[in-house]
């Protein structure tokens, strides 16, 4: 019988040492042979010439003097157990030497072990009916015990394997209740060794998401508000913070206000601010305090801040009213790093708390971090789109004036801010007009793609093909003309080699997106095009050759019988082969159906 999720589960668990297979005659295993990936783990358990049965070659080599020998056991345990199941007495004494096992003196034994225990609980929850019992008796005491094992592999095994138990629901809540929670609370305590603390936290805030809200709140809640507070390890201090509400909890809340709407339909209702757990709240809102922050832990407010719209999203939108002078604060807060926090994450809070909260109270915010340090700029600049797509159209309309002002920064070299900014409007042009588009968004683009940096004007220049496309989809026509033509006077007729260079790659571009119907394309930008066959700079020719050959000969209107411009099309074309520059030669002759080449190293 195969156990495909068993497999699966393994997966998750990694091994952290080699077979050692070319030892293995040395050991009683010689029926593995060379090959022995291919042989059953438990081939030792087959009569040999020791005149031992199964169950005694079992117990022969699960308590070997030979180390690799009991490895070899824990390993295969799944298959022993395989072997084993068909008889409850016969499956008793494996279970039980599965317990003495796991006491075994070498770490590497009881880390293999522990690597099976999510396999070996999978196979008896499938194949028997006993299964919370022989589980909870037999398998659970050994996962508690590793928690507190004095080797740090076998802990950590021992923690991915609750965990894969957990997200499984292969253990119960009563032994959660009885047997987990004790240990994490007695890891946790004031006197517990520091490195046990620190793993026994990050657990705890790992297992509340798959814990029953009431086991939460009676068993845990308490010592995690003390932890929080704790005054002698930050690291503790720290992860209380970042995992004090993580935006994945909503799940088992929602399940829970499932059942508590329930009760509030019997009750009448009540204030939805009960189904809160007002010491853990309490807690947060005290670690933002800036006199604490200052005298206690200068980083606490930044986890804080990083938490915010995970406790925003537990709390749902209609409790904003107990987090928003917290934010207030947060977003005032004297270290950059804070307020930086806070607008990397402004967009998230936005789609939590919707569109009327967000610009009665966020916007204000917002535009307090757009006056900020380019540290905290950027944070509100890289999800610019994904904070104005939500503000109403009036409102958003407002930010068209300020856009200009993400082209100052405080130091000119931050070239990547302008790069940003570049990518942003890409994707905030569907937010807009053809109009604004054109009045606001063009002057930028054309900024943009004079800039000292070639990145920033490379992005601008697909900037300024979607800004076209944008006219000419909106039928917007005479206004796409003007912008044709002021782009061929600035690029075209540029001094520069640049200027003309770019103007080719928009040519190429424009083509490939069908930005405008090649009939136009053909009589306003073609002819210009053209021209800059015979540029002095073999740079520009090696774009123009690329356009024509990879991008506007293969266009179907450019191939139709008696097309205005196919010959001088070839024309041009041929004479680019024949030009004295080798790479002009090459992308004028390159087949388009191999594929487009890569020309910019010679940008």
């Amino acid at each position: 019988m195969d156990f495909p999720s068993s497999r699966l589960i393994s997966a998750g668990l990694s091994l952290y040492f080699e077979d050692g297979h070319d030892d293995l005659d040395d050991f009683g295993f010689d029926d593995y042979g060379s090959e022995c990936d291919g042989i059953r783990i438990t081939a030792f358990l087959d009569a040999g010439q020791d005149n031992l049965t199964p169950l005694g070659r079992l117990e022969k080599y699960a308590f070997s003097e030979n180390v690799f020998n009991r490895q070899i056991v824990a390993r295969g345990l799944l298959d022993v157990l395989r072997e084993f199941s068909d008889n409850e007495n016969d499956f008793i004494s494996v279970m039980e030497t599965v317990a003495r096992m796991s006491e075994d003196g070498e770490p590497t034994v009881r880390a293999e072990l522990m690597e099976q225990v999510p396999n070996i609980a999978m196979f008896l929850h499938e194949s028997r009916p006993n299964f919370p019992a022989a589980f909870s008796r037999y398998l659970v005491p050994i996962v508690v015990r590793y928690l507190t094992d004095p080797n740090n592999q076998v802990r950590k095994t021992s923690q991915a394997a609750l965990l894969v138990l957990l997200e499984q629901g292969l253990i119960s809540k009563a032994d959660m209740e009885t047997k987990v929670c004790p240990v994490l609370l007695d890891l946790t305590e004031p006197s517990s060794d520091d490195d046990y603390k620190i793993e026994a936290v990050s657990m705890m805030c790992k297992v509340v998401t798959m814990l029953s809200k009431d086991t939460v709140e009676h068993l845990l809640l308490p010592r995690f508000c003390d932890l929080c507070s704790d005054a002698r390890l930050f690291q503790v201090r720290k992860t209380c913070a970042i995992f004090m509400y993580l935006p994945q909890e909503s799940e088992m809340i929602e399940e829970d206000e499932e059942e508590d709407e329930e009760e509030e339909d019997e009750e009448g209702g009540r204030d939805d601010s009960n189904v809160i757990p007002q010491q853990l709240l309490d807690q947060y809102l005290s670690m933002t305090d800036p006199a604490r922050a200052q005298t206690v832990d200068t980083e606490i407010a930044k986890h804080c801040a990083f938490s915010l719209p995970g406790v925003a999203l537990t709390l749902g939108r209609q409790n904003w009213h107990c987090l928003k002078e917290t934010y207030e604060t947060l977003a005032t807060d004297v270290q950059w790093k804070v307020r930086r926090t806070l607008a990397f994450s402004i967009h998230e809070l936005a789609v939590i708390l919707g569109d009327q909260l967000t610009a009665a109270d966020l916007v204000p915010i917002f535009n307090g971090f757009l006056k900020d340090l380019d540290e905290v700029r950027i944070g509100v600049l890289k999800h610019l789109y994904d904070f104005l797509k939500l503000l109403h159209a009036d409102k958003r309309r407002e930010y068209l004036y300020q856009l200009q002002e993400f082209m100052v920064t405080d130091n000119s070299r931050n070239w990547r801010f302008r790069y940003e900014l570049a990518e942003q409007l890409i994707l905030i042009i569907e937010l807009y007009s053809h109009f604004d588009v054109y009045d606001y968004l063009r002057q930028i683009a054309l900024t943009l793609c004079s800039d000292k940096v070639s990145e920033v004007r490379w992005i601008s220049y697909k900037l300024v093909v979607e800004i076209l496309q944008k006219l000419y989809a909106c039928g917007a026509d005479e206004l796409g003309l003007n912008f044709i033509n002021e782009l061929t006077v600035r690029f075209c007729h540029c001094p520069k080699w640049v200027g003309r260079q770019a103007f080719a790659f928009i040519c190429q571009a424009i083509v490939e997106e069908d930005c405008m119907p090649m009939e136009q394309f053909g009589q306003h930008l073609l002819p210009s095009l053209l021209s800059l066959s015979s540029d002095p700079v073999a740079n520009v020719r090696v774009l123009v050759a690329k356009a024509l050959r990879q991008s506007v000969m293969e266009k179907a209107y450019f191939k139709e019988p008696g097309c205005a411009y196919s010959d001088e099309l070839e024309e041009t074309v041929m004479a680019l082969q024949s030009d004295k520059d080798r790479d002009v030669r090459f992308f004028a002759s390159l087949d388009p159906s191999k594929g487009l080449m890569d020309t910019a190293p010679l940008i």
